[in-house]
């Protein structure tokens, strides 16, 4: 039975995974910022690096050590700080002050 359910989870995650040639984002004329752990085992680095580069210009991109797909829930804390400072960019690019 234990063999029956690894089989399922092997198919569930094989239906999950896109290729590279599969995979292409939308044009956005917004900047994006990708906050991305280091340690993913799903989307690792090279993915990452792949995406910065199709989104081109309009692209920052942060890591995080010692975090992988969950960066937010294993690393809170710098997750909070990289995200702070994301958005402060964002309202100081914007001429807004508080």
């Amino acid at each position: 039975a234990l063999s029956d359910h690894r089989k399922e989870r092997i198919e569930l995650l094989q239906a999950l995974v896109i290729s590279d040639k599969e995979f292409s984002i939308p044009h956005f004329s917004q900047k994006i910022h990708l906050l991305w752990g280091e340690n993913d085992k799903i989307f690792d680095m090279q993915v990452a690096r792949n995406l910065k580069e199709q989104v081109g210009q309009n692209a920052t991109m942060e890591s995080i050590e010692k975090a992988g797909h969950l960066v937010n829930l294993e690393r809170p804390f710098v997750y909070n700080r990289q995200l702070k400072t994301i958005l402060a960019s964002l309202v100081h690019a914007n001429g807004q002050h508080n």
